[in-house]
C-alpha cells in the first residue's frame, strides 16, 4: 500500500444515500471516475492531508486486494466533519417531526 491518503466519498448515483451535507461539491473517484460528493469538512481534509478521492465501491476493492503486509491506517473524523454529521441528525430529526 502506498502512503497516500483516501477520503471515501458516496457516489452521486447512489441517491438512497440521502445524507448529503448542505455545500457538499461533486468530485471524481481517483479509481472508477464516478462522481462523488465532497463536504466542505472533507474538502479541507482532501486539500489539507492532499487525499485522492475514492467512492465506497472502490475502497471496498481497494481494503479487499490490499496486501496482508500493507497496513491499512484510517484517519479519525475532524472536529469540523463532526459538526456536519451531528448538523445533519438533528436537520433530519426535525423534518421527521413536523411530518
Amino acid at each position: 500500500m502506498s502512503d497516500k491518503a483516501y477520503l471515501l466519498c458516496l457516489r452521486t448515483v447512489d441517491t438512497y444515500y440521502s445524507m448529503i451535507v448542505p455545500g457538499s461539491t461533486k468530485s471524481n473517484c481517483s479509481a472508477c471516475g464516478n462522481s462523488v460528493y465532497i463536504s466542505p469538512e472533507s474538502l479541507k481534509v482532501k486539500e489539507d492531508r492532499g487525499a485522492l478521492v475514492l467512492c465506497m465501491q472502490c475502497s471496498v476493492e481497494y481494503i479487499r486486494t490490499a496486501r496482508d503486509e500493507d497496513p491499512l491506517e484510517a484517519f479519525v473524523f475532524t472536529q469540523g466533519q463532526v459538526e456536519e454529521a451531528k448538523k445533519m441528525r438533528e436537520t433530519k430529526h426535525e423534518n421527521i417531526q413536523r411530518n
